[in-house]
This record gives structure tokens, sequence and C-alpha cells, in this order.
């Protein structure tokens, strides 16, 4: 690995290079995992839809066993599938070229400033897809539009990597207005609805082992949270053409009220685990 690195000056030239045959089945793997990201950014639907709740979302009366299991399993792996976007297109550039890649690209993209590497270290994100994804997409839409005149394929090609290129270059400022409110409004949600869990569970811990999915769900979300927090409090964007970092309030009592809850639902399980 170290030789690998030390070959390429910057390392993503060459991970472009070395990735390129299993650049489709990357591709491949984004699109699928498209759905899931689209539901986890959704916290109209989360709640509304009880996919974070031992309640039936539209009978509060009625208990449901982990009423959308599969989707919980997903849930629970949701921040490792959005790193797997980010990484993915930084890699594999002509990939965001598929016609619903961009989509599932844009979502997380508006949500994050970093992109974590290895504990504290991070590469800032926007300016590495402008750097090295956006000359790709650039050079895909002109080999597109040298061939319009001869094949239709080639105009739908030049059409997509347009509007690729549009919206990678609208991004970051998305990012740098929207995220933190994007995640401020999931830190409310994940507040309320592992408060509500730990009460529930306290008083029906038998409930818990038919449950366990959608816990470990809220869970993982909720520390995806926390960390997503502390890694952009005080970010700054070298390149903004608005030259600002993120206004993140550094006293947001949910961060507290979410560890809080944390902490007492993993006693909850391990005391019932056995």
């Amino acid at each position: 690995l170290v030789q690998f690195v030390d070959s390429y000056d910057p390392p993503v030239k060459g991970l472009h290079e070395d990735l390129n045959f299993v650049s489709p089945r990357i591709g491949e793997v984004l699109e699928a995992v498209g759905p899931i990201i689209f539901l986890s950014t959704d916290t109209k639907k989360l709640r509304n839809e009880g996919f974070l709740s031992p309640f039936h979302p539209r009978y509060p009366d009625i208990l449901t066993n982990s009423a959308h299991p599969m989707r919980a399993q997903d849930l629970a792996n949701v921040t490792s599938y959005r790193e797997w976007v980010l990484l993915g297109y930084l890699v594999c550039p002509d990939e965001l070229l598929r016609v619903t890649s961009i989509d599932v690209a844009m979502v997380v993209l508006k949500e994050n400033l970093v992109l974590p590497l290895f504990r504290d270290e991070y590469i800032l994100l926007h300016e590495n897809y402008q750097h090295y994804v956006l000359p790709k997409v650039l050079e895909s839409k002109r080999m597109a539009k040298s061939g319009r005149t001869k094949q239709k394929e080639a105009d739908m090609e030049y059409n997509i990597a347009k509007q690729v290129e549009k919206m990678l270059t609208e991004v970051h400022e998305q990012a740098l207005v929207a995220c933190d409110a994007i995640h401020h409004e999931r830190r409310i949600l994940l507040k309320q609805e592992v408060g509500r869990m730990v009460l529930f569970f306290t008083d029906q811990p038998s409930l818990l082992a038919p449950n366990i999915q959608m816990v470990f769900s809220a869970l993982a979300l909720a520390q995806c949270e926390v960390v997503w927090y502390f890694q952009h409090v005080g970010i700054a964007s070298s390149k903004s053409t608005r030259g600002r970092t993120v206004d993140i309030d550094a006293t947001d009592p949910t961060i507290g009220f979410i560890l809080d809850g944390m902490g007492k639902l993993c006693c909850l399980v391990r005391k019932y685990i056995a």
C-alpha cells in the first residue's frame, strides 16, 4: 500500500487507473444502495412510517415487531453506504454518468464537506471532486459532443455529462448553505426516537429482542450524526466563493440528548442480551 501511494502524486490519480477495469461493477453497487440512502435522508418518511419506532405508524395502540426488518438492517449499514458513494465516485468518476448515479451522489454530497479517511485524517470533499471528478466529466462531455452528429447515444451521453457538470459545479455552495440544517433535522428525529425507545424498552424489555435490528439502526444513525457534528464544527472550505465556515451551533443540546439516549439504549441491550 505504501509503495502504491508513493508511486502516485496524488494517489487518487493512481486509483483512477487501477480501478478502471472494475469501475462498472462499482457503479452497479453504488446504484443499488441508492434507495436506502434516499430513505435515510427522508426524515419525514422515517418518522411517519415508523422505521425507528416499535409502534405501528398509523395505529399507535398496536405494537409491531420491527415492521421493516430488511430496511432496518439496511439502515444500520447506511453510514457505510454513504461513504461508499463518496469514495466510489471519487475514484471511479465515469460511473457518475449513469442515468441515476448523479442523484445518489448529490444527496450525499449536499450534506457533507469532509470525507474521513483514517482516524482524524480527512480530505475536503468538494475540492477533491472539483479537482479529480469534474475534469473527467468534462472530458466525457467533449468526447460525446464530437460524436453527437453520428449517433443518438452520444447525444444522450452529452446531455447527461452536461447535467452532471452543472450539478457538481453547484453542489459545493448548496452544501455550505444546507448541510447543517439537514443534519440538525436528523438529530432532532433521532433524539425523539432514541428517547422513546429507551422509555419503551425499559417498560417492555421482552420486546427488545424482536426489535433489535431497529435498535441497531437507531444506534448506527445516531452515531453517524454525532461523528458528523464533531467532524464539521469549524470546518472551513478553502475554495468557497463566499469564503466562510459552516455555521454549526457548538452548544446544540441535541448532541447531549442523543449521546445520553445511546448510552441508555446500549445499557438496555447489554442487560437483556443474555
